[in-house]
């Protein structure tokens, strides 16, 4: 198991009280509802990362489309919808 530290931040009030009603109702404590929040947050971030490093490396590889082409796939997922 990985070692824990305990962190500090200030937080709105209406914040922290919604959060205490949400994990009442889950039966969890305040830190397990932050610590999941957080996972998801990180999880989140880390796919964002990667698909920006994606484009860079495709764009560095020379692995680009048009602007138009771009915009023909825009229209075509609108006429989809």
């Amino acid at each position: 198991m990985k070692a824990t530290r305990t962190i500090t931040f200030r937080m709105d009030g209406d914040k922290v009280d919604k959060l205490d009603s949400y994990a009442a109702q889950d039966e969890r404590d305040r830190s397990f509802v932050l610590n999941e929040a957080i996972t998801r947050y990180l999880e989140a971030r880390d796919f964002q990362v990667a698909r920006i490093e994606e484009g860079i490396r495709q764009a560095d590889e020379g692995e680009l489309i048009s602007h138009d082409e771009v915009m023909s796939r825009l229209k075509k997922r609108r006429g989809r919808q």
